[in-house]
């Protein structure tokens, strides 16, 4: 069995030298063929992993065999990170332009700057932005439906979850139409078809959620006829099998990407998504009536594109390098945890929201905070990237009974994530999971327990203030002031309340809420934590030691080669 790990080792080795000495695509004639790459739910993140300069080198490289290559974005692309939010947008139009975008369908968050800017954002841009179902409240279109570029016909949608997924009043006066989608859909599919298109592309932000039911991607494509693929955003999913790994167990390629779903007429649709925040880029090939997805994680930067987002990094880096606090522990900000569960860090952004507001309990959608942070000094672009979205800090007076209401609906879907899930401050409740209904109990305020028929100051953030993620409960609630943006709460509490530094007091979530999980999710959570506890082998035995030395070996010799090639 050794000598069979030593001999697996040494053609791994080999392997990896050969592949990573190959270029990042693999010579082929792509005359005649139209290829699609597709981002989605970017966040801003212009530079972080694969990043826009990468799609400019895939483009670059597959016109160069030949394709047609068109350059698509499901969405939500010009907000996230202080290089989008400082220019509203801007800065983002100005990257994609470089690329060479050839069309986008705005998601949710492209409209947190208010629906007349993104209209300013498009009339600036060297790419269309595309979307079926967003009319003004006398039914006229905002944007084209769809456009044909060569013979594909490519039409966009966004997801009516705008109308609460982004601030309320950004899309005040708008309607995305969510009982006429499919049929508006269906309209613009006709229409590139009868302009000549022989492919249709659907370009959506819609994604797969459950909380997203009943207008996900896949809920909409069975009730059209006429579309080849659908490139979708909005749930951050990766609809794809991971591949190789590297050393440091990043994934390098996938051995298969997208999923098939049958339309009205019962032919398949290629539905791809890439994740989110550049992790993957996604191919679709046009070869006639044949359409074959990828999913690419190569790292290959172009540099003209590189070197403009440097020097718009570089106009506002002194300010985001400002240090205005530390923190003495790790802060959890991460997905899977604030959309599900308490949050250490979502204690700190609901207390800062009641110290700012002076109010009896804070509570804010753990969808809203967006990034971690690790001990160390907290810059004010930290501070802007866990509240990227330029939200306010409101204080409202609200009954018992709507913070009660609130509690049930904002954790309705645990275990599953929702963007709506509270981070609280000044309550404490428990949460059975295992019910459908009357899932939260022994609600305190303040120390005492909740009293339906009184009335409390709550600190929210304007998002949830207004309805956003659903909380309607809060609409007609008295709106007793507002305090500043979230981020500037953050950080005034940190250096007023806690002169400065997170300290220990903030290193595991405080037990706001007990939940109690169905049992399947129980077992889960609970193997997972045996595996963590579980201690590392004292050892290995020399077979072992020699198959791990030769692998190391040539992990080592790849990223030479690979570095070798970047100087080159």
């Amino acid at each position: 069995m050794k000598q069979w790990k030593r001999l697996f080792a040494s053609m791994l080795a080999v392997a990896m030298l050969f592949a990573i000495a190959l270029p990042a695509f693999a010579e082929e004639d792509l005359s005649g063929k139209t290829v699609i790459l597709h981002t989605n739910d970017m966040h801003s993140r212009v530079d972080a992993n694969l990043g826009y300069a990468t799609v400019k080198a895939y483009k670059d490289a597959l016109e160069a065999q030949g394709a047609t290559v068109l350059v698509l974005d499901a969405g939500d692309t010009f907000h996230g990170l202080p290089i989008a939010n400082l220019s509203q947008g801007q800065d983002i139009v100005d990257i994609m332009n470089a690329v060479g975008y050839t069309a986008m369908t705005p998601g949710n968050h492209d409209f947190n700057y208010g629906v007349e800017r993104l209209i300013d954002l498009s009339n600036g841009a060297d790419f269309d932005v595309l979307t079926c179902n967003l009319t003004d409240k006398d039914g006229k279109p905002v944007f084209a439906a769809g456009k044909v570029y060569g013979d594909v016909g490519v039409v966009g949608i966004s997801t009516p979850e705008t109308a609460t997924k982004t601030n309320p009043l950004n899309v005040e006066g708008y309607v995305f139409n969510p009982d006429t989608m499919a049929e508006l859909l269906q309209a613009a599919i006709d229409e590139v078809k009868a302009q000549g298109a022989k492919t249709v592309v659907v370009l959506g932000h819609l994604g797969i959620d459950p909380e997203s039911d009943p207008w996900r991607s896949t809920d909409i494509i069975p009730q059209v006829s006429g579309v080849n693929v659908f490139v979708d955003g909005h749930s951050h999913s990766v609809l794809g099998v991971e591949g190789e790994k590297d050393a440091d167990g990043n994934v390098i390629s996938y051995s298969s990407a997208g999923e098939t779903v049958k339309d009205k007429d019962g032919n398949d649709v290629l539905l791809v998504q890439t994740g989110c925040y550049g992790a993957t880029i996604g191919k679709v090939t046009i070869d006639g009536d044949k359409y074959t997805a990828e999913l690419l994680a190569a790292d290959d930067k172009n540099a003209d594109v590189t070197k403009l987002i440097e020097d718009k990094m570089a106009e506002i880096q002194p300010m985001l390098d400002t240090v205005v606090a530390k923190t003495d522990v790790a802060l959890n900000g991460e997905r899977e945890t604030v959309r599900a569960a308490e949050s250490n860090l979502g204690n700190l952004a609901a207390d800062a929201l009641r110290y700012v507001a002076d109010a009896d309990a804070a509570l804010t959608n753990g969808g809203g905070i967006r990034i971690s942070l690790e001990p160390g000094d907290i810059t004010y672009g930290d501070m802007n990237a866990v509240f990227p979205f330029g939200n306010t800090v409101n204080k409202l007076e609200v009954t018992g009974a709507q913070i009660l209401a609130a509690l049930e609906h904002g954790t309705s879907k645990c275990p599953e994530l929702s963007g709506a899930f509270p981070q609280v401050s000044g309550i404490t409740y428990k949460l059975d999971a295992t019910k459908t209904e009357n899932r939260v109990s022994d609600v305190t305020v303040g120390g005492a327990p909740l009293d339906e028929s009184k009335t409390y100051t709550l600190a929210t953030n304007d998002f949830t203030a207004i309805g956003g993620d659903g909380y309607d409960m809060f609409k007609e609630a008295k709106l007793l002031g507002i305090f500043g943006a979230l981020d500037e709460a953050l950080v005034t509490y940190v250096e007023s309340a806690l002169k400065g530094t997170v300290d220990a007091t903030y290193a595991e979530a405080r037990g706001d809420v007990a939940i109690t999980l169905p049992a399947p999710a129980a077992e889960e959570a609970a193997a997972q934590t045996a595996a963590t506890e579980k201690p590392a082998p004292s050892g290995v035995d020399t077979g072992d030691a020699a198959y791990l030395w030769i692998v190391l070996m040539a992990a080592c010799a790849a990223c030479l080669i690979a570095r070798r090639r970047r100087e080159a």
